[in-house]
């Protein structure tokens, strides 16, 4: 008799044993699951923002801010002459470009904002090619 509870004993004790056993493999086995299923996510997001990083990059179309920069870098080898001209002409632009911007904050559906900034678009770029025509002929 004494045998058998204290192997009933003893069987319990490893039951116990078997059982923390076998919660400490669960756990770890979720806590394994969850930290790949979190490594997945994050590189399916870091991916997925280059592919729309990318995906920006390849539909920005030029900007005539930029170009003007590059005619003003162009100014300073230009004879004095043509250089009075293409100065009013780009002052001309960023008087423009400064106006069609407070025009655009003043606007409030998204359309008019739109609209504004692509009339404003038009005219840099009207502006950039007379500046163009006229650093050819200046040059």
């Amino acid at each position: 008799m004494k045998d058998s509870v204290r192997r009933l004993k003893e069987l319990y004790i490893l039951n116990k044993n078997l059982e923390m056993f076998y919660r400490k493999i669960r756990e770890r086995e979720k806590r394994l699951f969850l930290k790949s299923l979190l490594t997945r996510l994050v590189q399916e997001k870091s991916s997925f923002n280059h592919d729309i990083r990318r995906h920006l990059m390849r539909y920005t179309k030029r900007d005539p801010a930029s170009e003007v920069k590059a005619l003003v870098e162009s100014r300073k080898f230009m004879p004095e002459t043509g250089r009075e001209k293409i100065e009013a002409v780009c002052l001309k632009m960023e008087l423009n470009s400064y106006k069609l911007c407070q025009e655009a904050l003043t606007k409030t559906t998204v359309g008019e904002i739109r609209a504004t900034l692509l009339e404003h678009r038009q005219q840099m770029r009207e502006l950039l090619e007379n500046l163009k025509t006229m650093n050819k002929y200046v040059l």
